[in-house]
C-alpha cells in the first residue's frame, strides 16, 4: 500500500497541500538552459530603441482604444437582436398569409 493510499495520510495532504516543487528541480539542465536564453534573448529584443518605441506606441493605443471589445460586442448584440426581429416579423407575416389563403 501506497503512502498516499492511507486515509489519514489523504486527509492530512487535503488540508495541507505540499508546496510545489522548484523549477530548478523539475527542469533538466538543458530545459534550464534553453529557458535562461530565451529569457535572455527576449530581454535584449526588448531593450532595443526600436522596439521600445513599438511598444510605448502599441500601450498608448490600447489605452486610447481599450474599450474597443465592449463596442464590438455591443455591436454584434445588437446585429443579432435585428437579426431575431427580422427573422420574427417574418414568421408573423407568413402566419398571416397563410392564414388568408384558407
Amino acid at each position: 500500500m501506497a503512502l498516499d493510499e492511507i486515509s489519514f495520510v489523504k486527509d492530512m495532504n487535503e488540508t495541507n497541500p505540499r508546496k510545489p516543487l522548484p523549477w530548478s528541480l523539475i527542469w533538466t539542465e538543458d530545459e534550464a538552459a534553453l529557458k535562461i536564453q530565451s529569457f535572455f534573448r527576449g530581454f535584449n529584443a526588448r531593450k532595443q530603441p526600436e522596439i521600445q518605441e513599438l511598444r510605448q506606441y502599441q500601450r498608448s493605443m490600447r489605452e486610447q482604444h481599450e474599450d474597443i471589445a465592449s463596442k464590438v460586442s455591443d455591436f454584434w448584440s445588437r446585429q443579432e437582436a435585428r437579426s431575431e426581429s427580422r427573422a420574427s416579423a417574418r414568421s408573423r407575416s407568413r402566419q398571416s398569409q397563410d392564414s388568408k389563403t384558407k
